[in-house]
């Protein structure tokens, strides 16, 4: 236990607190704990950071600092009252997150931010859904990948983008519209998909704007353009004042994104608890308003 408190090149916190450590290649992921907070936290700081170093190993884009911290925190990080903001990254590679919000689930908060400090680039020019689109993607992938979410929440997550109305296109939207992180992460599945057919990924993606500095709408999607199969366009799908279609792991292929939407929470052990009440009381009704029919009786009715 340290004393005192920590002062960083972002942040500083008063008081007493805990940490844990982990190097991952020339990377050092170092995760601090307020002491009033260490109960709040939905998992062990252990589950943390090793989350995060697999998380490391498994991007393709290249470490952006030696060094990140990650804070512990509680309440609204947005300005905006009507607005809730879980997680923070600056741009020295340190973020916040929320240390109550839940762990098992595509948009790791945790994840989320830490993709965010992989991020060298800065979008312009109609890519600026960029940003927030690769981390909410990304996050969701990785928690899938270790088995934070099931296949079919990830769809659920996906399927999300009806949510929002189709009153913009995606080259329209700005880093912090909801656009740019639900609309954002389908159209890159759909991408990550059509990607494949060269062996290549939206992490590749994220590593070339990253060697850019500064990305165009059109430079990613002429870099996506030699990649993809050729009825793919990124360009069709980022313009299109529609929502974009997402690329689900699970079928059938006519279920409704509401019906996807719903389908985890009908998988809640709580839920299936109460279904099967439900049908053993509809059961037993069944068995009270029976009557049974005797046919001793019925053939003594006839002789007489």
């Amino acid at each position: 236990m340290a004393p005192n408190g920590s002062i960083g090149s972002d942040f500083m916190y008063i008081g007493n607190y805990s940490t844990e450590t982990r190097t991952v290649g020339c990377q050092q992921l170092r995760l601090l704990v307020p002491d009033p907070l260490s109960s709040n936290l939905s998992v062990s700081k252990t589950r943390i950071v090793d989350t995060l170093a697999e998380s490391s190993r498994r991007l393709n884009s290249s470490p952006a600092r030696d060094v990140v911290r990650m804070y512990a925190i509680e309440g609204n990080l947005s300005t905006d009252s009507d607005r809730q903001l879980e997680g923070f990254a600056t741009e020295n590679g340190n973020f916040l997150a929320t240390a109550s919000y839940p762990f098992y689930q595509p948009d790791n908060i945790w994840i989320h931010e830490y993709i965010h400090t992989r991020q060298r680039f800065a979008p312009i020019a109609g890519a600026q859904w960029t940003t927030e689109g690769t981390a909410t993607y990304l996050a969701a992938r990785l928690s899938l990948e270790q088995g934070l979410t099931s296949p079919r929440e990830y769809d659920a997550f996906l399927a999300r983008t009806t949510l929002l109305s189709n009153s913009t296109s995606l080259n329209q939207v700005d880093d912090r519209s909801r656009y740019a992180y639900l609309w954002g992460a389908a159209a890159l599945s759909t991408m990550e998909y059509e990607l494949s057919a060269s062996n290549t990924s939206v992490g590749d993606a994220v590593e070339f704007m990253n060697s850019q500095r500064t990305v165009s709408q059109t430079e990613l999607d002429r870099w996506t353009d030699e990649r993809t199969r050729d009825n793919y366009s990124l360009d069709s799908v980022v313009f299109a004042q529609q929502q974009p279609t997402p690329r689900y792991l699970l079928g059938p292929s006519w279920l409704s994104p509401q019906d996807r939407h719903l389908i985890p929470y009908l998988q809640k052990p709580l839920v299936r608890l109460a279904s099967l009440a439900f049908s053993l009381l509809f059961l037993h009704s069944l068995v009270i308003s029976y009557t049974p029919y005797s046919i001793t009786g019925s053939i003594s009715s006839l002789k007489d």
